[in-house]
């Protein structure tokens, strides 16, 4: 089976005007997420889906394949399924999140190992929940089925407990962090898109929840991977930091 990702990047950001083009070590944050995605050996085109002229000839400039897509998608899925269409020999489509710099191949191996060779329509990836971040709403949360299946992602901690979330706590114990990493097959991804957003999905603000909805099974592969976005100007500080680390243990 054929696979691609694409990392869509916008300009307009309402936390962080210009994001795939601010500067991590001299380079564009775009470059990196691109770069590791490339590095993988993973995938047989690795494109970024952007909006802005800007971030268009910025990802030309380092070698990138890059699509300018429409202006007006509501998600980045959306995106993501407009580049999709233009290649009909892919079957699997990877959607990397463009304020993901140090994403890694071991992440994506796992993301993909759920999809190669199964009836798997959709996969994505968790990993460990720290007690502190429990109770944040901007960290998402997601209960897995004896099967490796999702059956419910939370902003919020989930299962109910009526106990204090210490570390004895079911929702502490059950749920995992989600990572915003998505890997679909192609025709289900335009189904996806088709289909619109849902209740449940507007509710909690989680896109993936369209999926469940639709009745689609969606396997979470689980990964030491922790993930470190960008959301503020202030996140640069720790991601350069990050990337000095791990760029110091390849060498």
């Amino acid at each position: 089976m054929k696979s691609m990702a694409v990392i869509p990047a916008r300009w307009g950001s309402t936390r962080f005007e210009g994001k795939p083009l601010a500067l991590i070590l001299s380079k564009p944050m775009i470059y990196w997420v691109w770069s590791a995605v490339k590095s993988t050996n993973q995938f047989e085109h690795v494109v970024i889906a952007t909006d802005d002229e800007r971030i268009f000839k910025a990802a030309q400039a380092f070698g990138a394949e890059v699509v300018m897509t429409k202006a007006d998608h509501q998600s980045g899925t959306d995106r993501v399924w407009e580049v999709a269409e233009r290649y009909p020999d892919i079957d699997i489509v990877v959607n990397v999140q463009g304020d993901e710099p140090l994403i890694n191949k071991q992440a994506l191996e796992v993301l993909l190992s759920h999809m190669k060779g199964s009836d798997c329509e959709m996969a994505t990836l968790a990993t460990h929940l720290d007690l502190n971040d429990l109770s944040k709403n901007q960290v998402v949360k997601v209960l897995i089925n004896k099967m490796g299946e999702a059956i419910y992602f939370s902003r919020y901690p989930v299962p109910y407990s009526k106990r204090l979330p210490t570390l004895g706590a079911p929702s502490f114990l059950v749920c995992k962090r989600h990572l915003g990493l998505y890997a679909f097959k192609k025709d289900f991804l335009g189904r996806f898109c088709q289909n619109g957003p849902c209740a449940l999905e507007m509710a909690e603000s989680l896109e993936q929840l369209r999926a469940l909805d639709m009745g689609v099974r969606i396997r979470v592969g689980l990964t030491d991977y922790q993930g470190l976005g960008v959301d503020l100007p202030s996140d640069l500080i720790e991601v350069e930091k990050r990337m000095k680390e791990v760029l110091s243990e390849k060498n």
